[in-house]
């Protein structure tokens, strides 16, 4: 397997959730045929922190600027926890939703209509060919996230969605 193509395996998708005013439903999906991974949630699209980190970027409908978010910083410990980790098999999807509110997203940004919406980042480690009980026993491995022999880093993004 050609390491540096793996992450081409790890397909994103965004769509507008119905569950309140402003929620988009992140999935990422291993489209590998044979081969497992694991990914640290950490600055990826399954980060619960996502919105803060300013993995999201807004276009408010009528501007061609797009809304600002001030990214937060956060210090987290090392190594990572188990619960900073999901594996994903051949065909697996993780879904995590992700709530464009106040006070980061202000309540006023939809009223000129409907605004478009991605997300773009960076994995900090993403492991082929490894599960999440393989990484915890070897705590090596996740001392040195995004550096260390196996590890993955790369660029990530999704397509473009209106939410209104």
């Amino acid at each position: 397997m050609a390491e540096s193509s793996f992450l081409a395996n790890l397909q994103l998708n965004i769509a507008q959730s119905t569950s309140s005013p402003h929620p988009i439903s992140v999935s990422v999906t291993n489209t590998h045929p044979s081969t497992p991974v694991t990914i640290l949630k950490w600055n990826s699209p399954l980060d619960p922190a996502a919105l803060g980190l300013g993995l999201v970027r807004i276009l408010p409908a009528q501007t061609a600027e797009q809304f600002h978010i001030e990214p937060i910083k956060i210090k987290r410990l090392m190594p990572p926890k188990e619960d900073s980790l999901v594996t994903l098999l051949p065909g697996d999807s993780a879904t995590s939703t992700i709530e464009l509110r106040d006070p980061i997203v202000p309540k006023g940004l939809w009223d000129a209509g409907p605004a478009k919406v991605t997300m773009k980042g960076r994995w900090m480690a993403v492991w082929p060919e490894m599960t999440k009980e393989d990484l915890l026993v070897h705590t090596e491995k996740l001392q040195s996230v995004g550096a260390g022999v196996g590890s993955l880093i790369g660029e990530w993004g999704s397509e473009c969605i209106e939410i209104s």
